[in-house]
């Protein structure tokens, strides 16, 4: 009976936080997608110059224009792509999600498929994103 009363809540729970995630992203003025360096850069040795995620150098950020924003919110909130996280790899970010200039996320979808939802009041939550993912594909033809 606790088993089957922790499943309905954790259902509910994921439910709202899906809600409340589609909400933000669809009513964000401006979401951009940034392409991040496989080199890690400790303080020291970040420039002004450069933007910086998770010691990561941002080699290219785009800003997605109404086309391109719908494009990737319908596969970046299709829950077809994601499951839970079971997987046992050193996550290593490849794409940084950011909205309204603040960043929303860090994933990669390749190598080690995992999302990192950032939450400066919360704990960061992962999420196992599927290896057989639609998102993949739509991030490589938008990040050309």
């Amino acid at each position: 009976m606790k088993g089957i009363t922790f499943l309905i809540i954790s259902i509910v729970l994921i439910s709202c936080r899906e809600m409340k995630d589609a909400k933000v992203l669809k009513e964000a003025k401006k979401i951009s997608l940034c392409y991040l360096s496989e080199e890690q850069y400790d303080e020291d040795s970040q420039t002004q110059i450069n933007e910086y995620f998770e010691q990561r150098q941002v080699l290219k950020k785009i800003d997605l224009n109404e086309q391109q924003r719908q494009l990737f919110l319908n596969e970046f909130l299709n829950q077809e792509n994601y499951e839970a996280l079971t997987r046992r790899c050193q996550f290593q970010p490849v794409y940084a999600l950011v909205v309204d200039q603040k960043l929303y996320a860090l994933f990669d979808t390749e190598y080690c498929p995992t999302i990192k939802y950032v939450n400066n009041k919360e704990e960061d939550q992962f999420l196992g994103v599927t290896t057989e993912n639609t998102l993949d594909q739509v991030l490589k033809s938008l990040m050309k």
